[in-house]
């Protein structure tokens, strides 16, 4: 038998297999009827993720690609899955590295006749959380594909993404809306979150009575806190800092200075007010369904989800965020979301060996069962000594090794030494049995047995899907919003700009003034030259581009009226509606016909995304100018002294002339 090599440059060869037909051959040399193949898996480095070997994603990635771990660099996620966005690679019978989508195509699909758009229904992950991930929704399967289409920048793919999040350590949760009760006793409990919401839209949730009428309620309190005014939200973040340093009340108070200290005034903070706050003991799991907000906090867990990467992000965040697109979308369900703690599917033929102090040690076989096709997570902790066979499915599997090390025995009869961070590609209706050498943690992924392969297009029926108009409006509002924020920050550059500039001016005039009361010429203290002066050595103050503003203020008139200020019935004729970003967002002004209403909204869009891009570069034109000229503005007060400093010594010499001649 081959043993693990001590040098982990690539983990795949650090797994042997021997084949009981013959003499023990490594991975380069077994034959070709091989049912288990090691995967390497791809890193992500996302700002929130746990620092160097704190991280669990950074050690087992150590060991499943020999990764040399940077202290100073976050490792959040561990993928194992074929998404384009990092995908994994198998390791072939020729010890030749694929990418799994590409191993499927050539290897699998193709020999088995079946085909699926998603090659791998499924992702799975390893997450390791220092702070708080953002406050986002995943959308339904309708409501991807319509996003993908709008706007695949953002949108990557049309595929719904729901999750199931399992805990390896203590794994602290933000997900779904508080029952109403507790919620409205939270917002009237923060005098700041109450003011920044308004009672109106308070006392509309607490005096609704059906759930039609709660969820609206709940639409238009969430969409305005999460539509408020960055100032706004600023001035009430500071005031509940300032209180809660003093001293926090209850759990929801201390989560949300936690939360302002790791994203300062950000508006996702006050969501530790109106979502459900729960921790998850290790091996308990919480099933995440689509168009469900949620965030989390801390803590290591894994995470199984259909094969997608769309997130609708809306706060806790430096990323693109799409809040109208969010507060669209939301269920706005409110209660307790589900605790799935496995069911027990340990069957009887699992081998179970005597330890040396005469027990038995037993092996937990969990299943997560979730509502949704495409996944199914199994957790298996098998003793040391023991052994546990992985039920065949009809599809690929995955198996992740988190602790422990031993050896597994696929059904026809190749044995693979396997350790903590090994990854296995399982191959369909393959028994592969596990034997542990110390104690073992194993995560099984695969598809829910019975499914019917070629359905996974279908969206879940209890998922409301939102309306595609309402969508559309939401998507190209948000665009309009930016793209008003970017005309804001021009006209702020400007105004600074001329202010730098009048002051230079002034500046200049003065010195002027002063050689010319004392008879001393401007030449003869340093040529000083303004914004505007043709005489003077000195270089004048940089000037706007009048070509880049122009073009841009033309752009920018043909698509959202006159600049800044204009009125909101400003919008052109191509835009079919307002944007509105209160309670009644939801609700178009003039409903566009059926067929094109989609087509407008995109172009509208487009063209308010194109709007943004080129006020974006002439926020960075005015920038550099305005640096530009905030340094010869210095430059023309060090002249202005230099030159009174010129003109006093001439009169203190005249003077002295004078009084010796006296």
């Amino acid at each position: 038998m081959h043993h693990p090599e001590s040098n982990a440059k690539s983990s795949m060869m650090a797994i042997a297999v021997e084949c009981n037909c013959g003499p023990a051959k490594s991975f380069t040399q077994s034959c070709n009827k091989r049912r288990v193949l090691p995967v390497e898996c791809a890193v992500m480095h996302y700002a929130w993720g746990s620092q160097g070997s704190n991280s669990i994603v950074a050690r087992m990635a150590a060991m499943n690609k020999g990764l040399r771990i940077d202290e100073d660099k976050p490792f959040a996620e561990m993928w194992i899955g074929a998404h384009p966005s990092g995908e994994a690679h198998v390791s072939t019978e020729q010890y030749r590295k694929m990418n799994m989508s590409a191993w499927m195509e050539r290897r699998y699909w193709k020999t088995t006749g079946m085909y699926r758009k998603h090659q791998l229904p499924f992702l799975f992950k390893l997450l390791s959380v220092r702070t708080a991930l953002s406050i986002q929704a995943h959308p339904d399967k309708q409501t991807a594909a319509r996003l993908h289409a709008l706007d695949p920048e953002h949108y990557r793919d049309d595929n719904h993404k729901p999750e199931l999040a399992c805990a390896l350590t203590e794994f602290e949760v933000l997900c779904s809306f508080r029952p109403r009760d507790e919620m409205l006793a939270l917002i009237r409990g923060c005098p700041e979150l109450l003011e920044l919401l308004g009672a109106e839209c308070v006392a509309a949730l607490a005096f609704a009575k059906d759930d039609p009428a709660k969820r609206e309620a709940l639409r238009g309190l969430y969409t305005k806190l999460m539509s408020s005014a960055d100032a706004d939200v600023r001035t009430h973040l500071r005031k509940l800092t300032a209180r809660l340093e003093v001293g926090v009340a209850n759990e929801s108070e201390a989560l949300a200075l936690r939360l302002q200290r790791q994203y300062p005034f950000d508006v996702g903070v006050f969501c530790a007010f109106l979502l459900n706050h729960f921790t998850l003991a290790p091996g308990q799991a919480v099933f995440l369904a689509a168009n469900e907000p949620h965030a989390y906090l801390r803590g290591d867990c894994v995470e199984i989800m259909a094969c997608s990467d769309n997130v609708i992000r809306a706060g806790l965040t430096p990323k693109f965020k799409d809040v109208a697109v969010l507060c669209e979308v939301l269920t706005y369900s409110m209660g307790r979301p589900e605790i799935y703690e496995g069911v027990d599917d340990t069957p009887s033929k699992s081998k179970h060996v005597a330890s040396s102090d005469g027990s038995a040690p037993r092996v937990t076989n969990s299943v997560y069962q979730v509502p949704t096709p495409e996944f199914q997570l199994r957790r298996v902790a098998v003793p040391r000594g023991a052994s546990f066979t992985v039920p065949k499915t009809p599809s690929v599997g995955l198996v992740l090794v988190v602790q422990g090390n031993g050896i597994c025995v696929d059904d026809v009869r190749h044995r693979y030494v396997v350790r903590t961070g090994h990854t296995l590609l399982v191959l369909p209706d393959t028994d592969v049995t596990f034997t542990a050498h110390s104690d073992m943690l194993l995560f099984c992924a695969s598809e829910q047995a019975g499914t019917d392969r070629p359905s996974y297009t279908l969206a879940s029926a209890t998922v409301p899907v939102a309306d595609p108009e309402r969508l559309a409006r939401a998507l190209t509002t948000e665009r309009l919003n930016a793209t008003r924020v970017a005309e804001g920050e021009v006209a702020q550059l400007r105004a600074e700009f001329d202010e730098v500039r009048t002051t230079a001016r002034q500046t200049n005039e003065l010195l002027h003034k002063l050689a010319a009361a004392w008879g001393v010429g401007v030449g003869g203290v340093g040529g000083v030259g303004g914004v505007g002066d043709v005489g003077g050595g000195g270089a004048p103050i940089a000037t706007i581009d009048s070509t880049v503003v122009g073009a841009a203020a033309a752009s920018r008139t043909a698509v959202v009226g006159p600049g800044p200020s204009h009125p909101e019935n400003a919008y052109p004729v191509t835009n079919p509606f307002h944007p509105v970003t209160g309670p009644g967002a939801g609700q178009l002004e003039q409903q566009p016909p059926a067929t094109t209403a989609a087509a407008e909204h995109a172009a509208t869009a487009s063209e308010a995304d194109g709007q943004l891009a080129e006020l974006e570069r002439e926020i960075g034109a005015l920038k550099a100018q305005l640096t530009a000229a905030r340094q010869a503005a210095r430059e023309e007060r060090s002249m202005a002294l230099m030159g009174a400093v010129a003109v006093a010594g001439a009169v203190a010499l005249v003077a002295c002339a004078v009084g010796r001649r006296a």
